[in-house]
This record gives C-alpha cells, sequence and structure tokens, in this order.
C-alpha cells in the first residue's frame, strides 16, 4: 500500500505552518505528498449575460495560473527526498472537494492548519477544517495556531 498524504493549502501563511511536520511525518512513513488548493467558485452567477458568460471566463483563467504558479513554487520548496505533487480543485466548498478528491486518489491522510478564528469571524467565514473533520472518513491532522500566537492577537484586539 503506498501512503499518501492530501496537505490542503490556501496559501496563506497559516496553512504553511502544516507543511514541515507533513514533510517530516511523510518521510517517516515513506508518504508521498500532493498539495491541493481548491478555488472557491461563487455558488451565485451575476445577473446579465455578458458578465455571466465573458467576465467568469477570464477571471477564472487569471485565478487558476495563479493558483498553479503558486503551488508549484510551494511544492518546490519542499526537500527532494519527499515526493511532491499538486493539484489544482474547482468548486463551491473546499472541504467537500478536497475530502472527495482525497477518496477518489487514495490518500490515506488529510493534513491542514487551522486559522484560528473564533465568534463571528468563525461564523461568517466558517471554518474549512472542522467542515473536514466532519466529512472525512479518512484520519485528518491539523495543525492549529500557536498559543502565543492566540493570546497576542487577543491582547491587541
Amino acid at each position: 500500500m503506498s501512503r499518501h498524504i492530501l496537505l490542503l493549502t490556501d496559501f496563506s501563511a497559516d496553512s504553511e505552518r502544516a507543511f514541515a511536520p507533513v514533510v517530516e511525518l511523510a518521510d517517516l512513513l515513506g508518504a508521498r505528498v500532493t498539495l491541493l488548493h481548491v478555488v472557491e467558485t461563487a455558488a451565485v452567477r451575476p445577473v446579465g449575460a455578458a458578465v455571466a458568460t465573458a467576465m467568469p471566463v477570464a477571471v477564472q483563467y487569471e485565478r487558476d495560473e495563479d493558483a498553479k504558479r503558486r503551488l508549484d513554487d510551494l511544492a518546490s520548496r519542499f526537500p527532494r527526498t519527499c515526493e511532491v505533487s499538486t493539484a489544482l480543485l474547482r468548486g463551491p466548498d473546499t472541504a467537500s472537494e478536497a475530502v472527495a478528491w482525497a477518496g477518489e486518489h487514495g490518500v490515506d491522510m488529510i493534513a491542514m492548519a487551522s486559522h484560528g478564528r473564533s465568534g463571528l469571524r468563525r461564523f461568517v467565514m466558517g471554518s474549512v477544517a472542522e467542515s473536514v473533520l466532519r466529512r472525512s472518513r479518512m484520519p485528518v491532522l491539523v495543525f492549529p495556531q500557536p498559543r502565543a500566537v492566540e493570546l497576542a492577537a487577543h491582547q491587541g484586539s
């Protein structure tokens, strides 16, 4: 059985927090890593034929190309000892897209960092980590925000 870790990224500094531990884990287990980013698509299209057809295609292409470049950049920072590939998906919900992809591609574990949102920000923006945990049938490794950073953030508010 090939071991396969899916590492979710949204390109934020928070998401990069999971990279080093995942590389160590992959090295220990002899696992390969797939870096996955989901370009979230709007659930509702704007009104107006010209905007709904012409504009989204150009915007989609630019967003996809930017995401591909960023994924390749992140993959290039992994050590040569780690087998790493990239995947780019589109969909209205990052968690459901990632969990479905993992199930279809023989992933043994999903790894990701949490953003440490709470209160109203979490209610409004949601929690991808929580949603992945609820939907996944495979182990999910979540790297929380360090406690010192949480304390500093609360003191600064």
